[in-house]
C-alpha cells in the first residue's frame, strides 16, 4: 500500500504545519506582538488604531487586583509558555517524523494545557470584568462565523427543502443575535482582551490537529 501510505504522509505532514502555524499565532498572543505592530503602524501612517487593547498574555498576571485573581492569573501565566513551546516543538517533530505514534497524543495534551491556561486567564480577565451579556455576545460572534461557513450547505438544503421554516428560523435566530447584542460593541468587546480570544483560537485548531492526526493514525 505505498500510494496510501504516501497519502497519510502528506496530510500528516500537513496537518503538523497547522500546528506550527497556530502554535506561532498563540506565541504571538502571549509576547504581545500584535500591539507592538499595531503601535508601528499607527506611528509610520499616522493611522488612529483600532483604540485601546491589551499588551499581551504575559502582562495579564500582575494586572489583576486580589489575591485569588492573582494566584489563577499567575498559574495561567505560568503555563502558556510551556504549552506553546510544547506545541512548535512536537509540531515541528512530527513534520519531520510525520508516522511517529507517540507525537499525536503529545501534541493534544499540549494543546489541552494551553487551553486550561488561556481559559484561566479568561475567566480571571473576562468574566470578572465584562458583563455576561456581553461575553456571550462576543463568544457567539468568534464561534458562529466558522460554523456558519461550514454548515451552509446544510442550510441551502434545508431552505430548498422547507424555504418558510428555514427562512423563519435565520430570522428568528438573527433578531435573538440583535436583542442580545443591542448597545454593546461586539468588536470593542473582543478587542479589549484580543490576545485572549486568539489563544483560545489557535490553541483551538492546534487540539483539532492533533486529534485528527491520532484518528488517521488509527
Amino acid at each position: 500500500m505505498p500510494g496510501k501510505q504516501s497519502g497519510s504522509r502528506i496530510s500528516a505532514s500537513k496537518l503538523a504545519t497547522l500546528s506550527i502555524t497556530w502554535g506561532a499565532v498563540a506565541g504571538v498572543a502571549y509576547l504581545g506582538l500584535l500591539k507592538t505592530a499595531v503601535d508601528f503602524i499607527e506611528k509610520q501612517t499616522q493611522w488612529a488604531g483600532p483604540g485601546a487593547f491589551d499588551e499581551g498574555l504575559r502582562t495579564f498576571g500582575s494586572a489583576q487586583s486580589g489575591q485569588a485573581s492573582t494566584s489563577l492569573g499567575t498559574v495561567a501565566i505560568t503555563a502558556l509558555p510551556f504549552a506553546i513551546i510544547a506545541v512548535l516543538g512536537i509540531g515541528l517533530a512530527t513534520r519531520l517524523r510525520p508516522t511517529m505514534p507517540a507525537l499525536p497524543p503529545l501534541l493534544i495534551a499540549a494543546a489541552v494545557l494551553g487551553l486550561a491556561g488561556t481559559a484561566l486567564l479568561f475567566i480571571n480577565r473576562v468574566v470578572n470584568v465584562e458583563k455576561p451579556v456581553e461575553i456571550i455576545a462576543a463568544l457567539g460572534t468568534i464561534v458562529a462565523i466558522p460554523v456558519l461557513l461550514r454548515v451552509q450547505r446544510f442550510v441551502r438544503r434545508f431552505y430548498q427543502r422547507v424555504p418558510a421554516f428555514a427562512s423563519l428560523l435565520v430570522g428568528a435566530l438573527l433578531l435573538a443575535y440583535l436583542f442580545l447584542t443591542n448597545g454593546t460593541s461586539v468588536s470593542a468587546i473582543i478587542m479589549r482582551e484580543v490576545d485572549i480570544y486568539l489563544a483560545l483560537g489557535a490553541f483551538t485548531m492546534v487540539l483539532y490537529s492533533g486529534i485528527t492526526l491520532v484518528r488517521r493514525g488509527r
